[in-house]
């Protein structure tokens, strides 16, 4: 059996955490940026300082973007 010669493409919708990098301010995308980067700093807390500045995210969509951006 020969395989197709078009690859369907996987249109994943947009994940939160990329949402947020574009739509917080030039500083603050590149803070919540580095957290993301950093593995030191868990999901939980990142989560919880999101919320208390008025940006809620929940620790699922923190830990998404770290397997679909973050290489081991």
């Amino acid at each position: 059996m020969a395989l197709p010669t078009d690859m369907p493409h996987n249109n994943l919708r947009e994940l939160r955490a990329d949402t947020l990098l574009r739509e917080l301010g030039e500083d603050d995308a590149k803070t919540f940026r580095a957290w993301l980067l950093d593995d030191s700093i868990s999901a939980e807390r990142i989560s919880s300082e999101m919320t208390k500045n008025g940006t809620p995210i929940s620790m699922n969509p923190i830990r998404l973007w770290r397997r679909r951006n973050v290489t081991v």
